[in-house]
């Protein structure tokens, strides 16, 4: 895996980084924020796991659900994939989903279940709802 403290980033191409929240710097002292996306090390990370599963697991055959929106996914990648945005349009409560048994063959819910009041059920629920073959994330 590259350095994710790049030169470019590998989400929106930009290259130009400055501190992260706090005004801190990475532990490299570099600056961690990229200036045109707003991205963390934390999501260039993400990204990159998710560009080398790519290589082995085509996500294009795949459907996902993404519990809130995470600048490193890109929704592209899958055949189908569904979003769900606390309070918006397609609020899926992750203690009840409202889906079918296996219905997702990749299940992405980050920064999420600390907000959550019963996070076992809904770390339950959301594996419910991963296909056998798949993942969650």
């Amino acid at each position: 895996m590259e350095d994710l403290n790049m030169s470019v980033c590998n989400i929106c191409g930009g290259n130009e980084f400055i501190s992260g929240p706090g005004g801190r710097l990475s532990l490299t002292g570099k600056p961690p924020k990229c200036k045109g996306c707003s991205s963390l090390e934390r999501h260039r990370c993400l990204r990159e796991i998710y560009l080398q599963l790519n290589n082995f697991m085509p996500f294009k055959k795949m459907s996902a659900l993404q519990i809130s929106k995470d600048r490193a996914i890109d929704p592209e990648w899958f055949a189908s994939h569904e979003l769900s945005i606390y309070g918006g349009d397609n609020s899926i409560d992750i203690q009840n989903i409202g889906r079918q048994d296996n219905r997702y063959d990749v299940v992405i819910c980050n920064h999420v279940l600390e907000h959550i009041e019963n996070d076992y059920l809904a770390l339950k629920e959301l594996m419910r709802v991963s296909s056998d073959s798949g993942f969650f994330n």
